[in-house]
């Protein structure tokens, strides 16, 4: 498999002549380096742009978002186009436990 893993202030145009080679665009919504940061919404027009690519180009590549997913973030990832997380601190940092964390995201209702 062929992934490709983008930075916060990498735009999506800068991806699109290259996304029919890749089997997986990683969105990066945090600067990379450490965990814990908050989600970045801002690259939200970003996934939503490059799985509208995929999409019309009837593609089968996946759209993978890392940093700062939780319970409310991923819907906003989900319904941006992301159909593959990450989630960190919001698992390995839960006070709930790491089976009652990984739940309430994969439970997480898309709108």
């Amino acid at each position: 498999s062929v992934g490709l893993c983008v930075k916060p202030k990498t735009k999506a145009k800068e991806l699109l002549p290259w996304i029919n080679q890749m089997d997986m665009i990683l969105v990066m919504t945090v600067e990379p380096g450490f965990g814990g940061q908050s989600f970045m919404r801002d690259a939200l027009p970003k996934i939503r742009e490059i799985r509208d690519f995929i999409n019309r180009n009837k593609l089968s590549t996946h759209v993978e978002v890392d940093g700062g997913i939780d319970s409310k973030t991923v819907v906003e990832a989900a319904n941006a186009g992301a159909n593959v997380m990450v989630a960190g601190t919001s698992v390995f940092r839960s006070p709930e436990g790491l089976e009652k964390a990984i739940s309430k995201i994969r439970m997480t209702e898309r709108i």
